[in-house]
């Protein structure tokens, strides 16, 4: 009995191998090497654990055993927030003088969608745009004022030289995100944006 690392390994090669998929899709070089530096800040992967079942003894002529094994379930977490934070700390870059940090997040969100909704959610630079913008405005509650999330999102974009959005646009994305269950509205204050921090999902 034991943790199957091999089986942990294989599942952060998994989650390598989507982020840097979608990283390549959004124009990004060494997107290898960047989405290997992404799973390390965003998932924290635990091995499945390989229990035996009890070997039982069998009443067939000259007697045998039987038995098998079980695998209880390992743990993705998923941790938004210590991903934003790594990038904005610059732990993770991009080249390029232009090159937006939220398009590492993008590599992220597939993931999460992948993982935990399920919706499969073509997700875009601007559902990054906007998940970058709430985290590094959120209060110590992790909410964001909804009627700021415009204004907060252009302001970043902005910042490097890209167009801004329209409010449509920042509204369909908001829309996706919820969906994804990446936000919600705050339970103790419905003007503002709640937002998730980590997520669990569990594997076999």
């Amino acid at each position: 009995m034991g943790y199957e690392t091999e089986r942990a390994d294989a599942k952060r090669q998994d989650l390598k191998a989507m982020i840097a998929e979608s990283l390549q899709e959004s124009g990004i070089d060494d997107s290898d090497l960047l989405a290997d530096r992404v799973v390390q800040q965003f998932a924290d992967v635990t091995a499945p654990y390989y229990e035996p079942e009890p070997m039982r003894l069998m009443t067939l002529g000259e007697g045998g055993v039987g038995g098998g094994s079980t695998t209880k379930p390992g743990n993705v977490v998923l941790n938004v927030g210590k991903l934003v934070r790594a990038i904005a700390s610059g732990i993770l870059t991009i080249a390029g003088a232009t090159a937006a940090p939220w398009l590492l997040v993008i590599g992220a969100l597939v993931t999460w969608d992948a993982l935990w909704s399920c919706l499969n959610v073509k997700l875009t630079e601007e559902h990054a745009c906007a998940v970058w913008a709430l985290w590094k405005n959120r209060d110590d509650n992790n909410t964001f004022p909804k009627s700021r999330v415009l204004d907060a999102v252009n302001r970043e974009r902005t910042a490097f030289g890209i167009r801004p959005l329209s409010a449509m646009e920042v509204n369909r994305a908001l829309d996706d995100l919820v969906k994804m269950r990446c936000i919600k509205q705050s339970v103790n204050d419905p003007e503002r944006w709640w937002l998730r921090e980590w997520v669990q999902v569990k594997y076999r």
